[in-house]
Order: structure tokens, then sequence, then C-alpha cells
């Protein structure tokens, strides 16, 4: 389904703009979302521990998932440090 948009008149002549350009971004938008909920169900435990913090919503912790990617990359800090900062 292509559809038109009218988007001004200069001179009496209508500026028609087709929605291809439109149409091509929902693809790519739906192609995104796709692979977010493909990262986030591959990761359910991440995803439960992301959303236990008080403010990240489902679509805040996919999009913490998608860029912090594997977490094991990090490093465990020491167990002092989490004393010290009360964690």
């Amino acid at each position: 389904m292509q559809r038109i948009i009218i988007v001004g008149t200069t001179s009496g002549i209508g500026l028609v703009i087709a929605s291809l350009y439109a149409e091509t971004l929902d693809k790519q938008i739906l192609e995104i979302e796709g692979e977010l909920v493909k990262r986030a169900k591959a990761n359910p435990k991440m995803m439960f521990k992301l959303k236990s913090i008080p403010g990240i919503s489902v679509m805040g912790a996919i999009t913490l998932l998608s860029r912090i990617g594997d977490i094991t990359r990090f490093k465990t800090p020491p167990p002092n440090r989490a004393k010290q900062f009360r964690l």
C-alpha cells in the first residue's frame, strides 16, 4: 500500500511526497524491535534483574540489555567494594 502525503503548496503546485521512505522506516523499526525482543527472550534472568531495579520498565530493561550486551564481560567488584557503597 503506497500512501501519498501532501506536504504543502508552492505557487499553486502541490508538493507531493510518496511515502516509500516512510514504509522503509517502518520496516526497519519492525526489524529492530524484533531483534530487541529476541535479545530479551534470550536473557530472561538478566531481564528479571534489570526490571527489579526501581524505575526500570520493560522497555528500559530491553534498552539497557541491548546497550550492555554480555554483562559477564565486566569483572565482579571485590566484596569490600559493595560495603563501601552499601550495596
